[in-house]
């Protein structure tokens, strides 16, 4: 599979799958934990690795929401961590492929399929 087929999915206005829509949902009222992501993987890059998985990324910021800033307000979805993953290699394409991905298997959204 193609670097491109594996990487795509969609926007808010167009998920590909119910999934991505709940992601974006989540996405959009808690637009904090996309900051901490990059923030994060922003940590990751300076420490010049090529490769990175996206599940520490994941349980840093909930460490980092529940420990250091006692905020329990909000759940992250393991299922989210492959959207995180994709938005934020579609925001910075030179660390294009630091996160491993696969194709998408979430049912597709009823316009699509």
């Amino acid at each position: 599979m193609s670097k491109e087929t594996r990487y795509v999915f969609g926007t808010p206005e167009k998920p590909t799958n119910e999934l991505e829509k709940r992601f974006w949902a989540f996405h959009g009222v808690n637009p904090h934990v996309y900051a901490l992501f990059n923030r994060f993987t922003m940590d990751v890059v300076a420490s010049r690795r090529e490769r990175f998985g996206v599940s520490p990324i994941i349980e840093r910021i909930r460490w980092y929401t529940a420990i250091e800033t006692r905020n329990d307000a909000f759940k992250i979805n393991n299922n989210f961590r492959a959207y995180y993953a994709r938005l934020w290699m579609r925001n910075n394409p030179e660390h294009d492929g630091l996160f491993s991905t696969r194709e998408l298997t979430a049912k597709r959204t009823d316009e699509d399929a």
